[in-house]
């Protein structure tokens, strides 16, 4: 089985690896590591991502449409999401020309900050608690010879669709972002960035316009807390997931 992901704060990256944990011959692979390849996969073939603003992350959509799935057995999707509707799954068979076998939800702790503060420390641990019985469920059904076809419908609602075009096309939080007097110039914000949009200069991240995917890995993997949206995040809390690390991230 090969597992092709995109991911920010671990949530996805995490969901991918317990989902498939007792698979053999398991795959995992980084989607920003597939961009300009044109790859072409055969076998069981799962794509696993985040809900971007009800939908996909550009560079998934990216991914999809330069693939092959033609050869593809089992084709399933792992959409992790803090319990927004979207049109993810449809977008998934249109841009990769192969109709889903399995398609599934888990719901994840949010690392968002644009949208405010995240969840308390006790709500994050009751949402990974629920998550681990999804995940593992979810397991049972795509490992092993038996692969089962499921479908996990994610209806969305009318409002989402603009907010979803818009976002595509509009969104560069990379216009937004700024490092505070916090920062150490370690340089892990240029390294988990999967998009490659921050350059150290000076030992201070630079962000160029037009490349960030909005995936949140720069400003929740800082170490020092020093990197900002706005004068409010100062004040909230950061969140990735706590048996990712940021090395893996960078993988």
């Amino acid at each position: 089985m090969k597992i092709f992901y995109f991911s920010g704060t671990g949530n996805t990256l995490y969901v991918a690896k317990e989902v498939a944990k007792n698979e053999e011959n398991l795959e995992l692979v980084s989607i920003k590591n597939c961009i300009g390849k044109a790859l072409a996969p055969t076998g069981a073939v799962g794509i696993a991502f985040p809900l971007y603003a009800f939908g996909l992350p550009k560079m998934v959509r990216k991914f999809l449409q330069e693939a092959d799935f033609s050869k593809v057995d089992y084709f399933f999707a792992l959409q992790t999401r803090s319990k927004s509707p979207g049109r993810a799954f449809a977008d998934v068979q249109k841009l990769s020309g192969r109709k889903l076998d399995a398609s599934f939800v888990v719901n994840m702790p949010s690392g968002y900050l644009p949208f405010g503060e995240l969840e308390s420390d006790e709500k994050r641990e009751e949402i990974l608690s629920k998550a681990a019985k999804k995940i593992a469920a979810i397991g049972e059904k795509v490992q092993g010879r038996a692969r089962q076809r499921v479908f996990e419908f994610c209806l969305i609602r009318l409002v989402a669709l603009p907010i979803y075009w818009v976002w595509q096309r509009f969104s560069d939080l990379g216009k937004s972002y700024f490092a505070d007097s916090k920062c150490t110039g370690c340089g892990i914000c240029s390294k988990v960035c999967p998009a490659g949009c921050i350059t150290m200069k000076d030992g201070v991240p630079q962000w160029q316009a037009g490349k960030c995917e909005s995936c949140m890995a720069c400003i929740n993997y800082c170490p020092a807390r020093a990197l900002q949206l706005n004068q409010k995040t100062k004040g909230y809390g950061r969140y990735h997931h706590p048996a990712i690390d940021w090395k893996q991230i960078v993988q």
